[in-house]
C-alpha cells in the first residue's frame, strides 16, 4: 500500500512538474505569435496604446480596416473583434483590461442584437483564459465558462488549449499581414450564398438577456467614468428580399432602442438607408464584408466618426 501511495505521489508531482514546464513553453508561444487568430493580442493592443479602439465580432474584425481609418483620423486605431465575441462579456472583458493599460479617447462597439439578447456564448470566452493570472477582469469573466472553470484553471496548459497548430502557422509558412488587428476576407459570396437571403428567416428574438444586459451596463458605466467615448455601429449586412429586409428594420430599431437607453451614440448602416452597401460584389458571405467591401464601410465610418470627435471635443 505505501509503495502505491509512493507512486501515485511520485505521477502526481511528475505531472504537476510536466503541466508547469509545458504551460510555461505554450505561454512563451502565445506572446511571441505572430497568429492574429490566437496570438497575444490584448498585449499587441496594450503595447500599440490606440486612441481608438474597436470591438466585438468576426464583423468588428473583418468590417473595420483599422490603419486606413487611424490614417484618415490621425489616430492609432486597434481592433479588437474576434470570431464569434458578439455577446457583452468579451466587450467588459475587453475594455476592462485595455483601461489598466492605458485610455483610449473613443471605444466603438459593432452592435446587433446578439450584443444583448440571446444566450452568450461562453466558450467564446476561452480567449482570456491567457490573461487570468495577471489580469482581475480576466479572470472575472473566465470563470464564468463553467461551475469547474477554477479547477481547471490551476493547470498551465488548459489556457492554451487546442491553440498550437494556430500559433505556431506564422512559423511554420502562413503568411501574416499585422494592420492592427484587422483581417480581410478575400472573395465574393456565391449566387446560392445570396439567392439564401430572399427567404423570409426566422422571427428574431428581441427579448433582453439578464446576463448580457448587466454586463452592457458594466462596459458602458466603466468607460465613461474613465473618460472614454463609447459609439456603437451597426456595420452593413447583405439584403434579398422584403421580408429579410423588414426584419433587418426591426432590429435596427431594437438595437437602437436599447442603446439609447443606456445613452450610447449609434450608428447604423444598414443598406436599407445605405444603398450603397447593397451590391454582392462587397460580401464575402451575408454577413461579412469583403475587403473591398470593408473598405467602402471604413471610408463612410471615418465621417461619422470624425463629425462625432469634432462635436464632443467642442
Amino acid at each position: 500500500m505505501r509503495r502505491f501511495l509512493a507512486s501515485l505521489l511520485a505521477l502526481g508531482a511528475l505531472l504537476f512538474v510536466l503541466d508547469r514546464a509545458i504551460g510555461s513553453g505554450m505561454a512563451a508561444l502565445f506572446r511571441s505569435s505572430a497568429s492574429e487568430e490566437d496570438g497575444d493580442t490584448f498585449g499587441r493592443a496594450f503595447r500599440a496604446q490606440p486612441g481608438i479602439v474597436i470591438c466585438g465580432s468576426s464583423r468588428a474584425m473583418h468590417h473595420y480596416v483599422a490603419d486606413s481609418l487611424g490614417a484618415a483620423l490621425g489616430i492609432r486605431v486597434y481592433n479588437l473583434g474576434r470570431d464569434g465575441s458578439w455577446g457583452a462579456l468579451y466587450e467588459y472583458g475587453a475594455a476592462s483590461m485595455v483601461l489598466r493599460h492605458g485610455k483610449p479617447r473613443l471605444w466603438i462597439m459593432e452592435a446587433d442584437r446578439d450584443l444583448y439578447s440571446g444566450k452568450e456564448r461562453l466558450d467564446y470566452l476561452s480567449c482570456f483564459l491567457p490573461y487570468a493570472e495577471d489580469e482581475p477582469a480576466a479572470a472575472e469573466v473566465a470563470i464564468l465558462r463553467s461551475r469547474w472553470e477554477r479547477i481547471r484553471m490551476l493547470s498551465r496548459i488548459y489556457p492554451y488549449n487546442a491553440m498550437l497548430v494556430s500559433l505556431l502557422a506564422p512559423r511554420l509558412g502562413k503568411i501574416v499581414h499585422p494592420r492592427d488587428g484587422y483581417l480581410e476576407l478575400t472573395g465574393v459570396m456565391s449566387a446560392d450564398t445570396s439567392a439564401a437571403g430572399v427567404a423570409p428567416s426566422t422571427p428574431p428574438d428581441f427579448s433582453v438577456d439578464s446576463l448580457k444586459i448587466k454586463y452592457l451596463r458594466r462596459t458602458v458605466a466603466l468607460l465613461k467614468e474613465r473618460g472614454v467615448r463609447v459609439v456603437a455601429v451597426r456595420s452593413p449586412t447583405f439584403l434579398a428580399g422584403e421580408a429579410v429586409r423588414a426584419q433587418d428594420r426591426r432590429k435596427g430599431e431594437d438595437v437602437a432602442r436599447v442603446l439609447g437607453d443606456l445613452t450610447v451614440k449609434y450608428f447604423d448602416f444598414n443598406v436599407l438607408d445605405h444603398p450603397e452597401f447593397a451590391a454582392e460584389s462587397l460580401y464575402f458571405d451575408a454577413e461579412h464584408l469583403n475587403g473591398t467591401g470593408a473598405l467602402r464601410f471604413t471610408r463612410a465610418l471615418e465621417d461619422s466618426i470624425q463629425f462625432y470627435l469634432a462635436q464632443t471635443t467642442r
